[in-house]
């Protein structure tokens, strides 16, 4: 929250699963040579680079360069393949054969989804046999039999006869497999609703049988690429034509018809004319829509069109193909090398390293830094909504999420944390950078989340974290701060007056401090005296100044351990939660489904559920006027009273306290059930609406344009509309454009702009402004650098509290200025200051670097709770990173 306020709703991904190790390392991409050999792929498709990682849904696959597979996740139909069938969350090697040894001279792999007893895992051997491990129950393992299996099986070939051979390309539906083989034949088994192309309606088949040719003549030849989905195929001919087979009800198959078919039928060309030729390359997804890239650059794409996916400017289903049209819905697309389809969006890639995307955004998929569906191509924003995303070689697609891999090997990840199962809800909505630590050469051993808040994706190296960003998530109080750092550790500084930093040791903290006790932390949330963090697992736990929220406590508690909160009625626990935030005695969470659960004070009508009755477990907030419950929000942020909320549609609902018009309804009625926020100057309702932020009695909200709208309190000018008039209505940020992010205190205000510079309004009179004077302001002021030369540069997020400022940049550096009577700066004193200074972290002091005759660094010196470390870095003949690791001196 702010202190009053609220809890940043964290924007990350992880499209995919990410790497952790068992020490934090962070690596100056500046001093090394980095790899290029991670790849990081979706759902129904295979992999053959070094080191690719492939996602099953609930578990991933890990090919490695020495031909190795390793597993991780969800395990419940032995699809890890590691000979049993518990969950995973670090990197398990797949057995041998008899569960021998290990699985070897693997170079391409696959997964299926994973849960209803349909996840199971697929590799295709350097000797041309394939093997496979998981469910079995519809024969998708093609080893004869309907059997699960937690290690690999050889698939068997045509009626059971010897094995399966002479393969070069593998793909995996839901429940069946399909494999091409060197001759150019096509060979699948499995479910056979209508999907595997053999004319029949033979419910299973355990053992591979061939794809026949057009209306059951002869055999389907001359293929050179297969993509398959949850229940139909296409294979890519040498000839450029396109052939498919399976269900067709929503015009999956492309042949002007929505019958399905259980053999191949051709694909037609545009309207349904002709057939549709000179075709390079095809992707399919489970949605039942389809997408391929012309010799041309040119795009098209047929079947189902939900959300716009299919680029044609509509959400009509098309039986038969129709050419995606240019950004805008002008002409249509062209120069693209690389296309991607999943069941709501597309990406395509051109010619010149830029990305382009359309379809569904409710999760930030397309990455454009705002919800809100675009039938027509638009383009992908660059890391921190920088610019444009560039210097892309390659690109992947989840349910909700996407990712691009630059021609210096790092990955940029948008859109929703939900691609694995094992980690949900968080997005990211534009790309940012990602980390991924190094133990060794080639490792990449634990799963986790993405750690990161931004609002642009996020950046992997190979194996080699490429960003000194420690912190992920900054969250300040009244008084205190939280900051996430990439390990989903949590630190904190300032008071500790009711245990709000999370330990009984002193009345403040003026050095930042490790919080023990919780891990996995995915979101963190701040209170005026209270914390909370949301973990991995969807689960919300709170600590500090409690009043409200555990069931049977309802007086003020102080606690410095975390407590679990409850689930609506007090039965089991808050769960499926994908972000949070606090108010002042009040608070917030966010499912997964877009509903809004609130517990503690309600004197104001501040929970939403059309009561002034508080509540000491979660109540889902309402609809408009008290009907139904409210959906579809994406964020939510809490002030001191009151509440907003972000739909997916870009329009902001508020409730609670309005005795300063708050709630930008145009009154100053409180309201217990939510209203929707008025436009500039009253005008219709505000909209295009891409992040929000609410503080003690003002709220704010950030534009797709990179404009702010205000309204509320306005006694010290924190509006920023060059007045001190309180608003009932949202006005503009005078002065202000391309701003990527928004946060307001007690009675100032601080925005980012794109430019990675920071710009402050309101209160001064503790410096919280960073201008270097003790002057209010009603208009943005920009923040002056550290040793007061020049401005403040290079930022990548803020936070504010009640009488002070909190920046990170992209360095690393937290820096802080303004008020300081209780530690809140962190900086080792209590003396306030008008400019930024630097963070200081308790007992870990870097004392020395040490460097080889190259100019590598190879030794870091410093200390962690009174004991001192070495960090070593370690080098190949060809100067790539191979190791760092810790060891105590």
């Amino acid at each position: 929250m702010k202190y009053k306020f609220k809890s940043k709703f964290v924007f990350v991904v992880s499209i995919v699963i990410a790497i952790l190790i068992s020490n934090y390392i962070s690596v100056n991409a500046d001093n090394m040579n980095v790899m290029n050999d991670t790849e990081i792929l979706a759902n129904n498709v295979s992999a053959t680079k070094s080191n690719a990682l492939v996602s099953g849904g609930g578990h991933v696959l890990q090919l490695r360069p020495d031909g190795t597979v390793w597993s991780v996740g969800q395990n419940d139909g032995g699809q890890l393949g590691n000979g049993n069938y518990s969950n995973q969350t670090e990197f398990v090697q797949v057995k041998g054969s008899n569960g021998i040894g290990y699985l070897s001279n693997v170079e391409m792999i696959a997964a299926s989804s994973s849960g209803d007893m349909i996840g199971n895992s697929i590799a295709l051997k350097t000797d041309g046999t394939v093997w496979t491990w998981g469910y079995g129950n519809d024969g998708q393992l093609g080893n004869g039999s309907t059997s699960t299996t937690n290690i690999p099986v050889q698939v068997k070939g045509m009626d059971g006869v010897g094995f399966l051979s002479d393969i070069v390309s593998i793909s995996m539906g839901t429940r069946f497999a399909t494999a091409l083989k060197s001759d150019g034949t096509v060979w699948t088994w499995g479910y056979n609703y209508l999907g595997l192309g053999d004319g029949t309606s033979v419910t299973k088949r355990t053992t591979p049988v061939q794809v026949k040719g057009p209306s059951g003549v002869s055999v389907l030849s001359n293929i050179i690429q297969i993509a398959s989905s949850s229940s139909h195929s296409l294979a890519l001919k040498s000839d450029g034509t396109v052939w498919s087979w399976g269900a067709n009800s929503s015009g999956a198959l492309g042949d002007g018809t929505t019958v399905s078919k259980n053999t191949p039928v051709q694909v037609r060309g545009l309207g349904g004319n002709g057939n549709l030729s000179d075709i390079t390359y095809v992707s399919t997804s489970n949605g039942g829509n389809n997408i391929a890239l012309k010799s041309d650059g040119t795009v098209w794409s047929w079947g189902s069109n939900t959300s716009g996916v299919l680029g044609d400017g509509t959400t009509l289903n098309r039986t038969s193909p129709v050419q995606v049209k240019g950004h805008g819905g002008v002409g249509v697309l062209t120069d693209i090398i690389s296309i991607k389809i999943s069941t709501l969006h597309s990406l395509a890639l051109k010619a010149d390293g830029t990305v382009w995307s359309w379809g569904g955004n409710s999760s930030y998929q397309l990455g454009i830094g705002f919800a809100g569906s675009s039938h027509t191509p638009v383009q992908v924003k660059g890391e921190n909504g920088l610019g444009a995303l560039n210097d892309i070689v390659s690109i992947h697609t989840g349910e909700r999420n996407s990712m691009a891999v630059k021609v210096d090997g790092s990955v940029y990840l948008w859109g929703d944390n939900n691609w694995d199962y094992i980690y949900t809800g968080n997005r990211i909505i534009t790309p940012q950078i990602k980390s991924i630590e190094v133990e060794q050469a080639y490792s990449l051993n634990q799963v986790a989340g993405d750690y990161y808040t931004s609002t642009t994706p996020k950046k992997y190296i190979g194996n080699v974290e490429i960003s000194k960003m420690l912190i992920a998530d900054i969250e300040s109080g009244a008084s205190h701060t939280l900051a996430l750092n990439a390990k989903g550790n949590l630190l904190s500084w300032g008071t500790n007056e009711s245990f709000q930093i999370g330990n009984e040791m002193n009345n403040y903290n003026n050095l930042a401090n490790e919080v023990l006790g919780i891990d996995k932390v995915k979101n963190i949330a701040v209170g005026s005296n209270h914390s909370g963090v949301l973990k991995s697992d969807g689960t919300v736990w709170i600590w500090g100044k409690i009043q409200l929220g555990i069931p049977g406590e309802i007086s003020t508690i102080n606690r410095s351990n975390p407590i679990q909160v409850k689930g609506a009625g007090g039965i089991g626990f808050l769960s499926n939660i994908v972000s949070i935030s606090f108010g002042n005695d009040s608070s917030y969470a966010l499912k997964a489904d877009g509903t809004v659960w609130a517990w503690g004070s309600n004197m104001r009508g501040q929970l939403g559920d059309n009561t002034l009755i508080a509540r000491n477990v979660p109540v889902q907030v309402r609809g408009a006027g008290g009907v139904g419950v409210l959906s579809n929000i994406v964020k939510i942020s809490a002030g001191e009273n009151h509440v907003i909320a972000l739909k997916t549609d870009g329009s902001v609902w508020a409730w609670g306290s309005n005795n300063y018009g708050q709630l930008g309804d145009g009154t100053y009625t409180s309201r217990s059930v939510p209203v929707q926020v008025k436009g500039l100057s009253g005008i219709g309702n505000i909209s295009e609406v891409k992040s929000i932020d609410a503080t003690s009695s003002q709220s704010f909200a950030l534009l797709a344009n990179g404009t702010i709208r205000s309204w509320g309190n306005n006694d010290w000018g924190q509006l920023g509309d060059g007045t001190k008039s309180t608003r009932v209505t949202p006005i503009q940020v005078s002065g202000l454009s391309n701003v990527i992010q928004i946060k307001s205190g007690f009675d100032h205000s601080i925005a980012l702009k794109a430019d990675g510079t920071s710009w402050s309004w309101g209160d001064n009179t503790l410096g919280q402004l960073g201008d270097g004077t003790y002057t209010s302001k009603t208009t943005p002021v920009q923040a002056i650098s550290k040793n007061g030369i020049g401005y403040l540069t290079n930022i990548k997020m803020i936070s504010l509290g009640q009488y002070f400022s909190v920046a990170v940049s992209s360095d690393g550096m937290v820096y802080t200025w303004g008020g300081n009577n209780k530690g809140q700066l962190g900086n080792g004193n209590i003396v306030a200051s008008n400019h930024p200074v630097s963070l200081s972290f308790f007992n870990q002091n870097v004392m020395q670097n040490r460097y080889d005759e190259r100019n590598r660094l190879i030794t870091t010196y410093f200390y962690s709770n009174g004991v001192l470390y070495s960090r070593n870095y370690t080098y190949d003949a060809n100067g790539n990173l191979l190791r760092v690791y810790n060891q105590i001196v």
